[in-house]
């Protein structure tokens, strides 16, 4: 039998840990959940968050699990996948006065090392460097099943910050 560390890290956990650092912060925070890929075989799973962070610089958060079922309605079952064959990656977009997207932050792609079926990124900072305005997170992530990438990218959905002001 093959042992699999699972991640101590889920949205749930994370906004807890917002919450219960910061009172009021749970007001602050923007998130989003999707199956960017389904079918009878394999989900692709994705959540999305955005938040203040620490002094008010700026949090994201992408957390993606590949799942399995009998049908795309009950994908539920931990899909494990060997390594390299998840992949995750996270960017930070600010919207401009003329209301499109630029990419203030992006990470690298990053890869499962090892057996897993469940992939998360958080970063911080990222309102320091590209100033106060409206901010999402564009997570993206796959698995690789069946000769193919299978997933998508989850919108976090938009939200004020404005690093001089503290939360």
């Amino acid at each position: 039998m093959v042992a699999v560390r699972r991640s101590a890290i889920s949205l749930t956990s994370v906004v807890a840990l917002i919450i219960a650092s910061a009172p009021g912060a749970w007001a602050h925070t923007v998130s989003n959940s999707a199956y960017p890929y389904r079918s009878a075989a394999d989900c692709h799973y994705g959540e999305s968050l955005i938040d203040h962070g620490t002094q008010n610089r700026g949090f994201s958060y992408n957390l993606r699990r590949s799942l399995q079922g009998g049908s795309a309605s009950q994908c539920s079952a931990q899909f494990l996948r060997p390594a390299g064959s998840l992949r995750i990656s996270t960017v930070v977009e600010k919207q401009l006065p003329n209301q499109t997207w630029a990419t203030c932050f992006e990470s690298s792609v990053a890869y499962n090392g090892g057996q897993a079926w469940e992939l998360a990124q958080a970063y911080q900072g990222f309102v320091t460097a590209c100033g106060a305005g409206n901010y999402r997170v564009r997570a993206r992530g796959a698995h690789y099943f069946q000769g193919e990438w299978r997933g998508g990218a989850v919108f976090s959905g938009q939200h004020y910050l404005n690093a001089s002001q503290p939360v």
